[in-house]
């Protein structure tokens, strides 16, 4: 029987190692893809900016199927819902975000299933634009391809609230929802191994 505890512990082990090695990995990812998102911002003297944005995917390392901007605030706080532009062959979508209760996103996404209209390695796409009362700040961007196997981020200018001490310091989405995984495996390990004694 103690050969048996033995050897699950020991592949418990190994499915940990694993686990930590491909979340590694997905940082690694994260690091070695050049995707760039630019933004212009357009005072339109009105009390609003208008959000252009380009993907430039010239030194990519996978084909864009879908970018996301970061929000500090819920969508009920959307005052660009009605007039956000993409390029032909892309739609948007708004997002509750549950690891930020007081966040939200804005996806954009390729309509075309077979990859056609994704943004491909060594190539931009631009089109992209929101308009908004919320005023120009630092907003973060990630882009993923179809499968979600890798990732791209950083920041951009995008809507923000005007008081920034209202907006929760959230930090990146992409390391919440690691240190989140990475608790969850270190409490699955903890608990077999009371059991296993």
């Amino acid at each position: 029987m103690k050969s048996n505890k033995t050897r699950f512990s020991l592949f418990g082990r190994t499915k940990i190692a694993t686990a930590a090695v491909a979340l590694l990995s997905l940082f690694a990812a994260n690091q070695a893809a050049a995707v760039v998102i630019t933004s212009t911002v357009d005072d339109n003297l009105d009390g609003t900016y208008t959000y252009n944005y380009t993907i430039d995917n010239s030194n990519g390392s996978f084909h864009i199927a879908s970018w996301i901007l970061d929000f500090d605030f819920p969508t009920s706080a959307w005052d660009f819902a009605s007039s956000v532009v993409t390029p032909q062959g892309w739609d948007f979508a708004g997002i509750e975000l549950p690891l930020n209760p007081t966040g939200s996103a804005i996806e954009f996404f390729a309509l075309d299933d077979i990859g056609a209209d994704d943004i491909l390695i060594g190539s931009s796409l631009s089109g992209f634009s929101l308009t908004s009362a919320l005023m120009p700040g630092d907003v973060m961007y990630s882009a993923y391809p179809w499968d979600f196997s890798s990732f791209a981020e950083g920041t951009v200018r995008g809507p923000t609230p005007s008081d920034p001490s209202q907006v929760p310091d959230t930090g990146s989405t992409t390391a919440l929802f690691g240190m989140g995984l990475m608790g969850l495996v270190l409490l699955r390990f903890s608990s077999k191994r009371r059991e296993n004694g």
